[in-house]
């Protein structure tokens, strides 16, 4: 899904086919929900509100899921030792 798309359907600006299609890409898994739950916790931050980010936990989900997503294609440029 675009996210661009997603930014327009959180705003409440995206038109009346794009708003169709989020909501059928939300309908096609659980996995999309979640990137969308994701995202509006990312959308609903408050300008100037300060947030706590572990680097070390989301270098090691971003690690996680590029190795996963180098395995689907066979991309072997990111190898774990």
């Amino acid at each position: 899904m675009d996210t661009e798309i997603l930014h327009k359907y959180l705003s409440g600006t995206c038109t009346e086919q794009q708003r169709r299609e989020v909501e059928n890409w939300l309908q096609e898994s659980l996995e999309n929900q979640e990137k969308m739950n994701e995202l509006k916790q990312v959308w609903e931050v408050s300008p100037g509100k300060k947030i706590h980010v572990d680097s070390h936990q989301a270098w090691d989900t971003f690690s996680d899921r590029h190795m996963y997503n180098s395995k689907k294609s066979g991309n072997t440029a990111f190898k774990q030792e």
